[in-house]
């Protein structure tokens, strides 16, 4: 799959909204729930969650790379 398909945001559970940042993500409810998603189109091809319950679950990093892992 090329790179450039695939667009990656994160995604708020509490409020079903994207964002480009995590920062954002968090500032979007008072308890967030965030995933990593990536998109291809309008369609989510990988998720993994990030931020919940106040603190850090997986880096972002570690997060895509799992995501990588699960499509190929």
């Amino acid at each position: 799959m090329k790179e450039k398909e695939i667009k990656k945001m994160f995604f708020e559970e509490r409020t079903k909204t994207y964002h480009h940042t995590l920062c954002e993500a968090k500032k979007a409810h008072r308890f967030s729930y965030v995933l990593r998603v990536w998109l291809k189109g309008k369609t989510i091809i990988g998720m993994e969650t990030v931020y919940a319950y106040g603190s850090s679950c997986c880096p972002v990093k570690m997060a895509d790379e799992s995501i990588a892992a699960k499509i190929k």
